[in-house]
């Protein structure tokens, strides 16, 4: 139903003085509403009105634009654009900064830490000549990064960054990030700024895409600004030993696992065609790295090769003959690694004529859809396949699932190709299961720390990505975490044993559930 202007709407707001408050507290505040109204509007309403001890920042009219950054619904943004859509709205300060009073916070830490990088133009030589020439190649991209106004929303959106610590000593933030890209480009900068990012912790960036879900310009930091900065740490030597030795590894075995020989040992004793023996199929199931190497991820692989048998699929794999798909790579910042990997997949696809590919892994498809050329290969992640083959009536269920389950979105899959919709439309299918959402899902949902590389470098926050997210899944008392990722997967269930849930919480992969009651 519709908001009626003039219609009281209930407004929750964050309270906290810490010189004379013993704890934060919320106080809700009845605001009229009207058509467009947004949250810096209400605050002023409630401050004028109702109460005017209420303590928010705004610089609109100083020319400071990016002060009134807060949570809106949990959600970073900022207070002069956010609308307010319903009947209730939940008002925060940015998390991970320190509480000055009320939705005001303590910005001195990041700021004291962006003035230590000396992030300002560092000039060692007078210009040759004014204008100063500038190579065309890299000017959107300046220009692009350029934008950022400092409102720290991506600070508070990062899953790298949990505590004020973290802020101080931890990853450098999106921002930091983003600024060091943007000197790095520009060729009147002097400072060293690789070595700088590198020590600020460019390699502990997931790619989660959650900075740019937030940020008002839409910068795409992990894009430009993240590979960008990692490629050039590459081209310098400055790489994590253990990021070094997964690209060591898949230059010399074709993954970053272990010897391709083992790439096909999780299929032993199955019913699965193979396009090395001869065979052909409709559908080429790429199988992914994580998913033939690990142990636990392997069980995807053998679930979706059970569940599409018998759904009559016609598929094949690749068995040894299957190289990483490079995604990992690319985000290393290897770059040229990851363009021998798309040009050897290329020709080994065109070799077996394969037109249509479904993967098991969402870092795998958005790989072959959005990094590869385009080559007229169709490309699908296995939640859409399954979704469409429950519509037609070839997948029918036999048993019933007596569970509350939360479904945890992969960023791949989810903010970076937008598919929310199939895996939970294969949940609601399966008979007696309880679909219930976290706080965070969908385009908001929180990374499980495995992206960008991340499955082979160290976190440097106070508390890992993937334990807060099963924080989460308890807080709605779900008694199974799904998801469609391999690294989510192995990344969540670390996450469950380090808040001692694992006996009463199971993470499995979707496909893993539909297999159990078919």
């Amino acid at each position: 139903m519709s908001l009626r202007e003039g219609e009281k709407i209930k407004v929750k707001v964050f309270r906290y003085d810490p010189v004379t408050d013993p704890s934060p507290r919320y106080e809700t505040y009845e605001v009229p509403y009207y058509p467009h109204i947004k949250v810096l509007g209400t605050l002023l309403y409630i401050q004028r009105n109702l109460d005017s001890s209420l303590a928010f920042r705004w610089g609109c009219r100083a020319s400071k634009c990016g002060e009134c950054a807060l949570l809106v619904n949990g959600k970073p943004g900022l207070a002069c654009k956010e609308d307010i859509t319903s009947r209730e709205a939940l008002l925060e300060p940015l998390s991970a900064f320190p509480v000055i009073r009320d939705l005001v916070i303590d910005r001195t830490k990041l700021e004291d830490r962006i003035r230590k990088n000396r992030l300002f133009l560092v000039r060692k030589k007078t210009p040759i000549k004014e204008p100063e020439p500038i190579d065309m190649e890299l000017a959107d991209t300046f220009v692009n990064l350029s934008k950022c106004i400092e409102c720290y929303a991506c600070v508070s959106a990062c899953p790298m960054i949990s505590t004020e610590e973290d802020v101080a000593h931890g990853f450098a933030s999106p921002v930091i990030m983003n600024k060091l890209a943007k000197f790095a480009l520009d060729p009147r900068d002097n400072a060293d700024r690789i070595s700088i990012a590198y020590s600020e912790g460019a390699y502990s960036c997931t790619t989660c895409t959650r900075c740019k879900e937030v940020c008002p310009w839409g910068i795409e930091i992990p894009s430009l600004s993240i590979v960008y900065l990692r490629q050039l740490l590459v081209e310098k030597g400055l790489v994590p030993r253990t990021a070094q030795d997964a690209l060591t590894k898949t230059y010399k075995y074709g993954n970053p696992w272990t010897g391709k020989r083992k790439r096909n040992e999780w299929a032993k004793r199955l019913k699965v065609k193979r396009y090395s023996r001869g065979e052909k199929a409709d559908i080429l199931f790429y199988v992914g790295c994580t998913a033939s190497y690990d142990t636990r991820a392997q069980e995807i692989a053998r679930s979706l090769v059970s569940v599409l048998n018998k759904a009559g699929v016609d598929f094949a794999i690749l068995g040894s003959e299957e190289k990483c798909c490079g995604s990992p790579i690319l985000r290393l910042g290897e770059k040229g690694l990851f363009d021998m990997l798309v040009d050897e997949n290329l020709k080994l696809f065109e070799k077996y004529g394969i037109k249509r590919i479904v993967t098991a892994s969402p870092h795998s498809y958005n790989a072959f859809l959005n990094d590869y050329p385009k080559k007229g290969l169709e490309v699908q992640h296995y939640t859409q396949l399954l979704s469409a083959l429950i519509e037609q009536g070839r997948i029918n269920f036999s048993r019933r699932m007596d569970a509350v389950v939360t479904y945890h979105d992969p960023c791949y899959l989810g903010r970076y190709n937008n598919i929310y919709e199939p895996p939970r439309e294969i949940l609601k299918a399966i008979p007696g299961l309880t679909l219930i959402e976290m706080p965070r899902n969908r385009e908001d949902s929180f990374c499980c720390g495995g992206g960008g590389g991340m499955m082979w470098i160290d976190e440097l926050s106070e508390e890992r990505a993937c334990t807060r997210r099963a924080r989460e899944a308890a807080s709605v008392e779900a008694d199974i975490i799904a998801t469609a990722c391999p690294f989510c997967l192995i990344n969540l269930e670390d996450g469950v044993k380090t808040i001692g849930q694992d006996n009463t919480i199971q993470v499995r992969d979707i496909i893993e559930l539909v297999k159990d009651v078919i």
